[in-house]
Parts: C-alpha cells; sequence; structure tokens
C-alpha cells in the first residue's frame, strides 16, 4: 500500500503486485507468512472453506459463547502479526463490537455497518451469481444475461468456422500466405529447363550411394 498522496507505482516491467495476502488457513500458516513480511488479510466469523466443520452456511456469533469465539479468534490474529481480517455473516452489534476493539482493519460482509469496510463479490454486484444468493448480497447490473448472450454468440462463431473449414470456405484466398514477387522469380529461372526424368534421378542416386560405400567410416 502507498501512503499519503503519492501516486501508485507500477515495479519494473510494468507488473502489478499485490498489496497483501488474503488467507482463510491455519493459524500456523498465517503466522508463517506474518513472519516472512507478507501482510495478511485472515477470516474470521463464518468461513466457508471451513463451514463443513462449523454447522453449515450460518450466522456466526449469535450468542453470547460464539460471539466470544469469534473475538478470540481476532485476538489470535492480532497476536501473529495480521493487520485485517474479513468479518463474514457476524450480527451487527458484535461486528460493530470487534471493529472498534482491535486495531486490525475488519472488512464486513453480511455483517451490518459497523466494520471498518465492506466487501461484496464481484458476482453479486454485477448479478452473475449462480445458485443461492445471500441475504447480504446486493445486485446493482444484470451480468448474467449478458453473459449468456456472450456465450451463445461464442457457440454459434465456433460453428460457423466449424462450417467454413468443412465446406472449404475457409482458409480463403485472402487467408493464405502469399509471395507473388518469389513464385515469379522461380518460373523465370526455371523457364527451359526440363524437369529431370525418373531414370534420371534413379541413376544420380545410385551414383551417390556408390561414391559413399567407398568413402571410409567416420569415427
Amino acid at each position: 500500500m502507498t501512503s499519503g498522496s503519492e501516486p501508485r507505482r507500477r515495479p519494473a516491467g510494468g507488473t502489478m503486485c499485490g498489496d497483501c495476502f488474503y488467507c482463510a488457513a491455519s493459524l500456523d500458516i498465517q503466522k508463517l507468512l506474518c513472519d516472512n513480511a507478507v501482510p495478511v488479510v485472515a477470516h474470521v466469523g463464518l468461513i466457508p472453506s471451513q463451514c463443513t466443520w462449523t454447522g453449515g452456511f450460518k450466522v456466526v456469533g449469535k450468542t453470547a459463547k460464539s460471539a466470544k469465539a469469534v473475538w478470540d479468534h481476532v485476538k489470535r490474529l492480532e497476536t501473529i502479526g495480521c493487520f485485517g481480517a474479513e468479518l463474514e455473516v457476524v450480527p451487527d452489534r458484535v461486528a460493530e463490537a470487534i471493529s472498534k476493539s482491535t486495531p486490525m482493519i475488519m472488512l464486513g460482509m453480511g455483517a451490518g455497518a459497523g466494520a471498518d469496510a465492506q466487501y461484496l463479490f464481484a458476482e453479486d454486484i454485477l448479478g452473475y451469481t449462480t445458485g443461492h444468493k445471500p441475504r447480504h448480497a446486493k445486485t446493482y447490473r444484470n451480468f448474467a444475461a449478458e453473459y449468456e448472450r456472450l456465450q451463445q454468440e461464442r457457440v454459434a462463431a465456433f460453428k460457423e468456422f466449424i462450417s467454413d473449414v468443412e465446406t472449404g470456405a475457409y482458409p480463403a484466398p485472402a487467408c493464405r500466405a502469399h509471395n507473388r514477387h518469389r513464385i515469379r522469380t522461380l518460373r523465370s529461372e526455371h523457364q527451359g529447363v526440363k524437369a529431370p526424368t525418373f531414370g534420371q534421378v534413379r541413376s544420380r542416386r545410385q551414383s551417390v550411394r556408390h561414391r559413399g560405400s567407398s568413402a571410409p567410416a567416420a569415427i
């Protein structure tokens, strides 16, 4: 990240780099990254990659015990050096209390307005989410219809290409490589020169083989 009003600069070669590493893995892995000076954004609350072990896709922190567990998780992340965390599907009052009580940057997703920032998937914003749409998602555009239209156009284009190849319409003369000047030069160079007969070619091959058989073997 850049500080103040300093403009963001591209590294040498024009390749953009990441500001941090998002990691919802174990504390051991997160700590390893932090210990090696990699800025880490962690994940607390509902962690989809672990929801099989935590009761499925549901609100986390509805009871005092589960809210305390989320808070304890945040404190452990602070201890190992994470600078931020996604706070997913946590009651808004719990999310606000945690966000106010930690120096970490809390990115709320389905956690009310009390988090430090709001996080929403592009699929939800642009309207091409497939399957279940979560309650906290909001759609601003209908890209699903546009993607479907593009898919139909994609299929139609490939079908037309296949048809052109099968009928010989592709490659057309305009799509082929030509070197007309070189062809005319070759023709002028060989005007009046007769192609060798089969007997002449065979005689030349036998002569080459005969000379080769008497040559000493190379070591």
